[in-house]
C-alpha cells in the first residue's frame, strides 16, 4: 500500500467521502491518501497550528476497507511526516 499526499485530481473524491461522513466538514487540512492500484483506501489531514503544534484531522477509512490496518498504517506514517514537536488529534 502507498501513502502520499492527495493530488490535486484526488482532492474532490477526498472530500465527496469525508462530506458523506461528516456534512459539516472543513476541509482547510493538507491531505495525505492510502491508496492501492489507484483506489484510494483512506485519507487522514495535517493542519499546522503553531510552530510547535500540528494537529490531525479527519481519518477516514472507507467501510469496505476497514478492519484491514489501514487506519493503523495512515496513523503511523502521517505521526512521521509532522515536524513539530507536539502533536495532536481531534477524536
Amino acid at each position: 500500500m502507498e501513502f502520499r499526499k492527495a493530488e490535486e485530481k484526488e482532492l474532490e473524491e477526498v472530500f465527496a467521502t469525508l462530506h458523506e461522513y461528516n456534512p459539516d466538514a472543513r476541509f482547510n487540512a493538507r491531505y495525505y491518501v492510502a491508496a492501492e492500484n489507484g483506489d484510494i483506501k483512506g485519507c487522514v489531514g495535517l493542519i499546522r497550528r503553531a510552530w510547535f503544534m500540528t494537529e490531525i484531522k479527519r481519518l477516514y477509512v472507507k467501510e469496505q476497507y476497514r478492519g484491514q490496518g489501514i487506519g493503523t498504517f495512515l496513523a503511523s506514517k502521517v505521526l512521521k511526516r509532522i515536524k513539530s514537536p507536539l502533536a495532536c488529534c481531534t477524536v
